[in-house]
């Protein structure tokens, strides 16, 4: 009979498991709650931060032409990157419970890190802004650097961007860009084309100059700018005859291979040419 007893407190741990199981379910509810809370908030901030940066970006370009400063794509990619740190820090307060000065004070440490492996991006970074902020060159410019010439189409953190006059894209680090001489070409610079002839001794330089532009013009009507014409400039005197260069000024969107062809093509069916050969 005693054996009996102990039958009852037997189903008791049974009827307690059955208790738990109701405060169980509530608890994985509330995860579950939670989990879309949170994802909710994080869809919403990251909504409202494309739009703010959206907004910032239309502005910031606004107030660079006011202020006559030249417009990259560095400026605006530095703005987006600000307003995506001040992003992530309100996510990891509101979303993830991670206290902003905590993030900020392990980001200080780990920069110091980031910074020896990502010296070539930064000194590319500061290139860029000194590049721009000094107005030394800015879009739309034409420059010559390392031999080659094109047209300034952007500058990003990292390069800038170069639309030469061969045809292509050239793309020059910043920070090799900052280190190099290069020129800045004024407009009709930027146009000039030139090639260079000797003709024979005691020719007749006024005939030699009325035939060599008559021809010359005829050659590069296609490509001239507009109220140009081509010029002769008289050089030195060597054992082949007198030296010539002929110079022309062609349209922005012609390649300068192109216009150097049509003049050497026209130049070379002149009678008065020197030649190396008696």
């Amino acid at each position: 009979m005693p054996w009996r007893c102990a039958s009852p407190g037997r189903a008791r741990p049974r009827s307690s498991s059955r208790a738990s199981r109701p405060s169980s379910r509530y608890r994985g509810e509330e995860m579950d709650q939670e989990l879309v809370r949170k994802s909710v908030m994080l869809a919403v901030m990251v909504l409202m931060t494309l739009i703010v940066q959206h907004v910032a970006s239309r502005a910031l370009r606004r107030v660079l032409d006011v202020g006559g400063v030249p417009q990259a794509t560095i400026f605006v990619n530095i703005v987006k990157a600000l307003i995506w740190f001040l992003a992530v820090l309100l996510v990891l307060q509101s979303v993830f419970d991670i206290a902003p000065t905590s993030f900020v004070t392990a980001l200080g440490v780990t920069s110091i890190i980031i910074s020896i492996g990502m010296q070539d991006t930064i000194s590319n970074l500061m290139g860029g802004l000194s590049l721009m902020m000094s107005k030394v060159i800015k879009v739309g410019d034409v420059i010559a650097v390392n031999g080659k010439v094109g047209t300034v189409q952007d500058i990003t953190w990292r390069s800038t961007v170069l639309s030469l006059r061969e045809g292509g894209t050239e793309i020059v680090p910043n920070s090799v860009l900052s280190k190099t001489a290069l020129t800045k070409l004024t407009e009709a610079a930027a146009q000039a084309v030139s090639v260079d002839f000797h003709v024979r001794a005691g020719c007749d330089t006024a005939e030699v100059e009325r035939d060599a532009l008559r021809v010359l013009a005829a050659a590069l009507e296609p490509y001239a700018a507009e109220g140009t014409e081509p010029l002769l400039r008289f050089g030195t005197i060597d054992a082949f005859g007198a030296h010539i260069t002929a110079v022309a000024f062609v349209r922005t969107d012609v390649f300068p291979a192109v216009a150097v062809d049509a003049m050497s093509r026209a130049l070379a069916s002149m009678p008065w040419l020197a030649s190396a050969i008696p």
